[in-house]
């Protein structure tokens, strides 16, 4: 919260903070915003559990002309902001964060990740180098679309940036901060591969389907 109050005076900015508590650990939005008292601060509560499904359920509050979505623990990449602004400014509706550096996890598990993307990026032909990134920007213009996304395509974090085109950008960033305990054990890990994996082979199917559509 503090790395959030410093961002916004360095940049002379507003910032509306949503924080999102699907695992229900907040108590109340006025203990989590107290400590940044002129960061407007939201607390959601959505209905189910899950970082993507709660995560895109909270755009619906976002009132900024800019959305960011960043993990919890990522203060130290606020700076890389700036960048991502950069991107949108450029005319992209859509920016995701590449980690091409990570303190966070092991370094068998930034093996796997990076084996995983290089795999699914080649098999199932996506514009994405890092299918599951911590930090994306968007612009509010994009959220009708992707609130009333029904899936059929794929895949939500595969299907805009192939969709979006051009307005689809990505910028490298780097993941500092000591190794921490996964809240995924390598079993749970391969399950949400697996899951993934079929959305990606939905997402396969459109695309293919398209491509013969337009031929």
């Amino acid at each position: 919260m503090l790395a959030v109050a410093a961002y916004q005076a360095s940049r002379n900015c507003t910032i509306e903070l949503i924080v999102v508590d699907d695992l229900r650990v907040l108590s109340g939005v006025e203990k989590v915003g107290q400590l940044a008292p002129y960061v407007f601060v939201k607390l959601f509560v959505p209905e189910v559990k899950g970082q993507l499904d709660s995560g895109i359920r909270a755009l619906a509050h976002a009132n900024g002309e800019l959305i960011v979505t960043i993990d919890p623990d990522m203060h130290e990449n606020l700076a890389d902001i700036d960048r991502f602004v950069e991107k949108q400014a450029s005319g992209c509706s859509l920016v995701y964060g590449v980690r091409v550096a990570r303190g966070d996890v092991s370094w068998l598990r930034v093996l796997i990740s990076r084996l995983y993307n290089r795999v699914v990026r080649k098999i199932f032909l996506i514009p994405v180098h890092d299918i599951n990134t911590p930090m994306l920007l968007l612009s509010a213009d994009i959220v009708p679309e992707i609130l009333g996304y029904d899936g059929r395509c794929g895949l939500v974090k595969v299907y805009f940036p192939y969709v979006l085109g051009a307005r689809f950008a990505e910028v490298k960033i780097e993941v500092s901060g000591m190794s921490k305990t996964s809240s995924y054990s390598y079993l749970r890990l391969a399950g949400f591969m697996f899951r993934q994996l079929a959305g990606l082979s939905v997402f396969l199917r459109f695309r293919l389907g398209s491509h013969r559509h337009v031929a």
